[in-house]
C-alpha cells in the first residue's frame, strides 16, 4: 500500500511530471486517477478525521464531504501549489471543524494528563486551542506532514507554522512560564517533532536532538495527540467511501465530457449596414443601463455599511471590510483597523442576542477575537522602530482584549440560550490563552492586562 503520509510523495509523484498528468486526468473526473489519489489519501484523512472527532461513523461521513469539496473544487490552483494530499489534509480539518462533537471540552485543568493519555482529555485540550494553532498541531501529529508542506497546505509561511506549533504544544502541556524559550528553540522543537511523527518515543527524540531537553514536556504533548490515531485502517469505511467519491465522479466526468464535446463553427453572418439611429439607440439604452447600475450600486452599498450580521447586505460589509484592511500597507494603521473592527464586532453580538439572535452573537465574537489576534501580530511583525503612534496603537490594542463579555454572556443567560453563553466562555477562554504569548512579544506588562467593563462596545483606555 502506498504511504498515507502526505509529507512524503508518492512514487508517481516522483517521477517526472507524473503529478501533473495525475492531477490533470483528476481535473477530467478520470475514475484511474481519482481511485489513485483516493487509495493514497484516505487512511491519512479518515486517521485524522477519526483522532479529530472521535466517532467513526462521523469520519467516514466527513471524509466522503471532504473528498467531494475537493472534487468540486479541482479546477483551482491551489492543488497544484500545496499538492492533492496536502489540499485534502487541510480541507478535513476544515470539515472537523464543521462537525465539532457537541459536549466536548478540556479538562479542568491546563494540559493532556499524565501518561496513559485519557483520549477524550487529550480530543478535549485540542479542541481547545486557537483554530489555527489546532489545524498545524493537527497537519503536523495526526497527518504526519512536516512544517513545510503544512506551510504549503494551510497557505502560511514556515516561520508562522513553526510558531503557532510551539505555541499550541505550550498549552497543551500546561506550560504557564511567562518566560520564552531561546532563539531558535522552534526550530529545535520541530526537528524533534520529525521523530515523534515517525514513531519514535519522546525522550528519544529530545535525547537525539541537540539543545531539545528542555522541550521535553511540548514533545510529549505532541506525542499524546498522536495516540488519537486509530490503530488499523476501516477497511469497510474505505469501500463504502471509496465506491460513492467514484459514483458521483462518474456522473462529474459524464457532464464533463458532454461539456467538452467538439462545437461546429457556423459560417460568419452577413455583415449587416451600419444604421446611425439604431447606433444611437443603442448608446442611449447603454448608458441608462449603467447609470441605474451605479445608482442600485450605490444603494446596496450605503446599505451594507449600516448592516447587521442578520442582514441579507452583510456579507458585502465583510467584503468592503476585508478589502480595506488589505489597502493599509502600513503595519499600525492596519492594527488600529483591525481593533475599531473587533470592537464594531462586540457591538454586532450585542445586539443579535438583544434581539434573541444568539446564533449570531457567537460567530461574531469569534470573529472579533480573530480580529484583535491579527492586530496583535501586525505589531509584532512591525519591523520599524516603534515610536509613540505604535505605542498608541498598542495602548488602544491593550484597552480593547481586556474589555469583559459578562454583561453579554447575562444577556444570553436570561434570553435562555446559556449553550450561546458557554460558547463565549470559550472563545473568551482560547483567546486568553493565545494572548498571553502575544502580549509577552508585544511587551505588555501584567498589571495592563485586567479585564475592563464593557458599555455597549465601548472599550476603557488603561494609562
Amino acid at each position: 500500500m502506498i504511504s498515507s503520509q502526505p509529507s512524503r510523495p508518492s512514487a508517481a509523484e516522483r517521477q517526472g511530471g507524473d503529478s501533473e498528468r495525475l492531477l490533470d486526468a483528476a481535473r477530467q473526473f478520470d475514475p484511474a486517477a481519482l481511485g489513485h489519489i483516493f487509495d493514497e489519501s484516505f487512511e491519512t484523512i479518515h486517521g485524522l478525521l477519526v483522532g479529530l472527532l472521535g466517532d467513526r461513523p462521523a469520519a467516514e461521513e466527513a471524509a466522503l464531504a471532504t473528498y467531494e469539496r475537493v472534487l468540486d473544487r479541482l479546477s483551482a490552483e491551489r492543488g497544484r501549489r500545496a499538492g492533492l494530499n496536502g489540499w485534502l489534509a487541510h480541507t478535513a480539518c476544515r470539515e472537523a471543524m464543521r462537525r465539532r462533537p457537541v459536549g466536548l471540552s478540556a479538562a479542568v485543568q491546563p494540559g493532556m494528563g499524565p501518561r496513559p493519555y485519557d483520549p477524550r482529555r487529550v480530543r478535549g485540550a485540542l479542541w481547545s486551542l486557537p483554530a489555527d494553532q489546532r489545524e498545524v498541531v493537527t497537519l503536523r501529529a495526526l497527518a504526519g506532514m512536516d512544517s513545510a508542506h503544512v506551510a504549503a497546505a494551510s497557505g502560511r509561511s514556515v516561520g508562522l507554522v513553526l510558531s503557532l506549533q510551539q505555541r499550541a504544544l505550550r498549552t497543551l502541556a500546561g506550560d504557564q512560564r511567562r518566560s520564552s524559550y531561546p532563539r531558535g528553540s522552534e526550530t529545535t522543537l520541530d526537528r524533534t517533532l520529525d521523530r515523534v511523527t515517525a514513531g519514535a518515543d519522546p525522550e528519544a527524540a529530545v535525547a537525539a536532538v541537540a539543545d531539545a531537553q528542555a522541550q521535553l514536556p511540548l514533545v510529549q504533548a505532541a506525542h499524546g495527540v498522536t495516540t488519537l490515531r486509530p490503530g488499523s485502517a476501516d477497511t469497510a469505511a474505505r469501500a463504502r467511501t471509496r465506491d460513492a467519491l467514484l459514483g458521483e465522479a462518474t456522473e462529474k466526468r459524464a457532464h464533463w465530457v458532454h461539456s467538452h464535446q467538439g462545437i461546429p463553427i457556423r459560417p460568419l453572418a452577413p455583415r449587416r449596414p451600419f444604421r446611425p439611429l439604431r447606433a444611437l439607440g443603442r448608446l442611449v439604452g447603454g448608458t441608462m443601463i449603467l447609470f441605474l447600475a451605479v445608482v442600485i450600486g450605490v444603494g446596496l452599498a450605503a446599505m451594507a455599511v449600516t448592516s447587521e450580521p442578520d442582514s441579507p447586505a452583510y456579507p458585502l460589509r465583510r467584503v468592503a471590510e476585508n478589502a480595506l484592511v488589505l489597502a493599509h500597507r502600513d503595519p499600525v494603521s492596519r492594527a488600529t483597523l483591525e481593533v475599531d473592527l473587533a470592537d464594531q464586532r462586540l457591538r454586532e453580538a450585542e445586539a443579535m442576542a438583544l434581539a434573541n439572535k444568539a446564533s449570531l452573537a457567537v460567530p461574531a465574537v469569534h470573529d472579533r477575537y480573530v480580529e484583535l489576534l491579527q492586530a496583535s501580530r501586525a505589531l509584532i511583525d512591525d519591523s520599524s522602530a516603534h515610536d509613540s503612534s505604535w505605542r498608541a496603537a498598542r495602548t488602544k490594542l491593550i484597552a480593547d482584549e481586556s474589555v469583559s463579555l459578562q454583561s453579554l454572556e447575562t444577556q444570553l443567560e436570561a434570553s435562555g440560550d446559556s449553550w450561546a453563553a458557554a460558547a463565549i466562555r470559550s472563545e473568551v477562554s482560547s483567546f486568553q490563552n493565545e494572548r498571553k504569548y502575544l502580549d509577552e512579544e508585544l511587551g505588555v506588562s501584567p498589571a495592563q492586562q485586567q479585564p475592563q467593563p464593557s458599555s455597549a462596545g465601548q472599550t476603557t483606555a488603561i494609562p
